[in-house]
């Protein structure tokens, strides 16, 4: 993992992130995996948690949640019209 990576402790938590925007994220249901199909609070919701368990200090942990709860309602959108 490169140096820039191991800095970054919200990177795995961005990247669960958009694939639950992007509705490509699966959970275990019934005996199989089947969509998660969040919606966006849940999404955003589940990138905080996730950036907490991993360390994410509180300061740049709150303002990337801000950011995508104010903001991203576009992507979010984009997201799903794509997917």
């Amino acid at each position: 993992m490169s140096q820039n990576c191991k800095n970054l402790k919200y990177w795995m938590a961005a990247f669960l992130h958009d694939c639950a925007y992007r509705n490509t994220l699966q959970v275990w249901a019934g005996g199989e995996f089947v969509q998660a199909n969040l919606n966006k609070e849940t999404c955003d919701n589940l990138l905080k948690e996730a950036m907490t368990s991993l360390g994410t200090h509180t300061l740049t942990r709150d303002t990337i949640y801000e950011g995508v709860n104010l903001g991203g309602w576009k992507s979010f959108e984009e997201d799903r019209q794509n997917g």
